[in-house]
């Protein structure tokens, strides 16, 4: 019996002594010392491998964010440029259609296709 006594009595101080901890803590209105850690540079190499892929990731997200970038403009100049030569197709084949009725009508002799000056196209 001396013997769970005694693990009850080292069980209840234990308690005890964390519960008074505890009001302390929280009777400080809550001015606690926080942990301060130390930063140190290191030569573990997995920490350093793991700086060198943090390092590299971020170069690479800017680097693809330069890209998106940059393809997202030319993508709108090829639309541009695609846009503009469909323009002048439909006016080349406008041009042809006129000289072709214009010769087969009489009025004019039929001139070749070169001849016809395609539309300015946009830059």
């Amino acid at each position: 019996m001396n013997r769970i006594q005694s693990v009850l009595m080292v069980t209840a101080a234990a308690f005890s002594v964390n519960m008074a901890y505890a009001q302390t803590s929280e009777g400080d209105g809550g001015n606690t010392v926080s942990e301060t850690r130390i930063v140190t540079s290191t030569t573990d190499p997995l920490i350093q491998k793991r700086k060198d892929n943090a390092q590299a990731n971020a170069q690479y997200k800017a680097h693809k964010k330069v890209y998106k970038e940059q393809y997202k403009d030319s993508k709108d100049e090829y639309k541009q440029r695609l846009a503009g030569a469909k323009l002048d197709q439909k006016q080349f084949k406008q041009d042809a259609t006129k000289q072709e009725k214009a010769s087969l009508a009489g009025d004019a002799p039929a001139a070749p296709l070169d001849a016809v000056a395609p539309a300015p196209s946009k830059p």
